[in-house]
Parts: structure tokens; C-alpha cells; sequence
């Protein structure tokens, strides 16, 4: 009961008491809670609940994948002690680095589920913009902490934070435009790149002045 109040901000009515079996209890609290999801949903508009879990999944994967990297890092570090109980390091590695996936993705949907009972009409508009504001400094950081020495070369890491903070708040990030291909360096007494055999200013190169000229 203080588990379903804590998730889902209201009191649990089932009489949970008298179910003896796991399954229908599971069954009562699955039911109460989706009626409380609809009714929720009734109120505030499919469209805004969207925006909202959207928001809440990426900012709380984003924060979550950061400790997930580090444990499975420590994880990394420390797996090879299992050898001497005779246990195989890459079979324990893999194994419990899943359930370290499984257990991260259940903190990132009890906090978005939390978080969802808990807004307000006028919540989603504010943290949309904070997270704008927060990646456009971000981008400025990345791009001011290398301006005097490659000013073209913007910090990596805050510019993915800035990225990743720009797609929270619903923006669309267009991809770089590709590099255009260096163009080729012929010397005007090198051999002309179309075969002949003649020095290039003699060949093409003659050719390219006169149609510059032109």
C-alpha cells in the first residue's frame, strides 16, 4: 500500500487482505492503477501525456546510463577475481551485466512513472524550455572552450550533453553536413592525372587557365 501511494499518488482500494494468491493480487493492482492511468489521461489529453513520458524517459535514461557505464566499469575491473572460485569471468560478466541492465531499466521506469502522477498542466512547458536553455549554454561551452585553440573543434562531451539536452526538449538536431573532398593536389610540372604523359601546366593545366581566362 505505501508502494502504490508512493508511484501512483493516491490510496490503494483493493482488499488486498483477502487474496491469498500472488497472481490476483498482481491482477487487483494492476487494474486500479490502470484506471487511475485513464482517468489521468481523461483529464490532462493523450497528446500532453505523450510529451510527458517522452520528456521523463530520456531525461531519466540519460541520467541512469551515466551510473550504468560506471557500475559496469567497476563490474569490468573486478571480474577476473572470479577465476579462483572457478567460475568463469566472461560467463559472470555477462550475466550479471544483463541484470545490471534490467535493474537500471526498472529505476528508469518506477522514476518516469513517478514523475508522470506527480506533474501539472504547467510543468512540461517550463522543463521543455529549461532543458532549451540548459543545452543552448552547453553548446556555448563546448564551443567557447576551444575557441582560442581549435575554434571549429567544440568540446566533445558537452557538446553531446548539449545534443542530448536539445532532443529532450523536443528539438530536432539536423546531422552535419559532409566535408567536401579535398581538392587534388597536382603540381604544374607533374605528369597530367589524364595520362598523357605531358606536364600538367602543358595539358589540363594549360586548359583550366584559358577557361578561367574565359
Amino acid at each position: 500500500r505505501e508502494g502504490f501511494r508512493e508511484y501512483f499518488k493516491a490510496k490503494l482500494q483493493a482488499p488486498l487482505e483477502e487474496l491469498a494468491d500472488a497472481s490476483r493480487i498482481v491482477r487487483e493492482l494492476y487494474l486500479e492503477a490502470e484506471a487511475l492511468y485513464l482517468r489521468r489521461e481523461e483529464v490532462l489529453g493523450i497528446d500532453l501525456m505523450l510529451r510527458v513520458f517522452r520528456f521523463e524517459y530520456l531525461r531519466a535514461m540519460d541520467e541512469a546510463w551515466v551510473d550504468h557505464l560506471s557500475s559496469m566499469e567497476h563490474l569490468r575491473d573486478g571480474i577476473g577475481l572470479r577465476g579462483y572460485g572457478q567460475r568463469d569471468p566472461k560467463n559472470e560478466y555477462k550475466k550479471e551485466g544483463y541484470n545490471l541492465f534490467l535493474n537500471m531499466m526498472a529505476r528508469v521506469s518506477a522514476s518516469v512513472l513517478s514523475k508522470v502522477f506527480e506533474y501539472k498542466n504547467q510543468d512540461i512547458e517550463t522543463l521543455e524550455r529549461d532543458a532549451e536553455q540548459r543545452a543552448h549554454e552547453l553548446l556555448g561551452r563546448a564551443v567557447a572552450s576551444h575557441a582560442e585553440v581549435q575554434p571549429l573543434e567544440p568540446d566533445a562531451q558537452l557538446l553531446a550533453e548539449a545534443l542530448r539536452a536539445l532532443e529532450s526538449a523536443g528539438i530536432s538536431v539536423p546531422p552535419p553536413a559532409p566535408e567536401p573532398p579535398p581538392p587534388p593536389a597536382v603540381d604544374a610540372s607533374m605528369p597530367c592525372p589524364c595520362g598523357s604523359g605531358r606536364p600538367f601546366v602543358e595539358c589540363h593545366g594549360n586548359n583550366d587557365d584559358e577557361q578561367g581566362a574565359a
